[in-house]
């Protein structure tokens, strides 16, 4: 058994038996599995499912199964492909001038919003619409909807006034 496998692509094993009658899956599927989540910086382990308890056991931090490390996401490209994964069910709508920016690969600030579209928290996946309502971009925003909702066309350096605290400097980077 191995207990930690930092590196999965580094993993040099046989997979080719198709596993027990029981399983829903070969070894082959849950490496699969892990090599998807560990490339978008996620820890997945692979355990029995005999111990129904054994979810809580992972995490209480004892050590079941293979822990399989997630990759540190350090390149900007790493970080657009993780978020381009994510799925958006809320939207925030803009303004000609911030769907410019954004298209541009600049950051998003509070004046070019229009409107907000479903609840989220902070770092949730947004779709971004532009005036036509057509889904055009994708990001993780730093504020969640409700104070978006108070900070939508108005300037960042307003936010302390408006919400009670220093935030993030832009809605989405």
């Amino acid at each position: 058994l191995i207990s930690v496998v930092e590196d999965i692509d580094a993993l040099n094993v046989d997979v080719s038996s198709k596993g027990s009658d029981l399983g829903t899956g070969g070894m082959a599927t849950k490496l699969t599995a892990a090599k998807l989540a560990t490339s978008s910086g996620v820890n997945m382990s692979i355990v029995s499912a005999e111990d129904p308890c054994v979810i809580t056991e992972i995490l209480n931090g004892k050590k079941v199964g293979t822990l399989f490390k997630g990759r540190v996401l350090k390149t900007s490209k790493d970080r657009k492909r993780w978020i381009i994964g994510l799925p958006a069910r809320q939207f925030i709508h803009l303004d000609e001038g911030a769907v410019k920016a954004i298209k541009e690969k600049k950051s998003l600030y509070a004046a070019g919003i229009k409107e907000i579209k479903g609840r989220f928290p902070a770092n949730a996946p947004v779709g971004l619409c532009d005036i036509k309502g057509n889904v055009f971009a994708q990001g993780v925003v730093n504020y969640s909807s409700a104070e978006l909702d108070v900070l939508k066309g108005r300037q960042m350096s307003d936010s302390y006034q408006i919400l009670g605290y220093y935030g993030a400097e832009c809605v989405i980077h």
